[in-house]
């Protein structure tokens, strides 16, 4: 079972989603700490790349995105933001 974490950067752009995006996310949550590889289809989530020799993912709910990376025991979110000012090459350092 993994466990799910942000950065600080992560906590505060989740803390200012819209309240029904952050219950679906609660809801990815579960679903990460339980099997972080093998989601549900009608979850929309990708690899994005790699980075430190860690997974990098990102997760999709409405027209927001979140990315996060998987070391395989830690599903660390790193950004949080809606589609337009999202900004993948940038990973902030953790």
């Amino acid at each position: 079972m993994a466990r799910v974490e942000f950065t600080d950067e992560a906590d505060a752009q989740f803390r200012r989603l819209p309240r029904a995006v952050q219950m679906e996310y609660n809801e990815i949550f579960d679903w990460l700490e339980r099997n972080p590889l093998r989601l549900p289809p009608w979850i929309e989530s990708k690899q994005i790349g790699e980075r430190r020799g860690q997974s990098v993912f990102r997760v999709r709910v409405g027209r927001f995105r979140a990315i996060y990376c998987f070391d395989g025991d830690v599903v660390t979110f790193t950004r949080f933001r809606d589609r337009p000012n999202i900004r993948y090459g940038a990973q902030p350092k953790f």
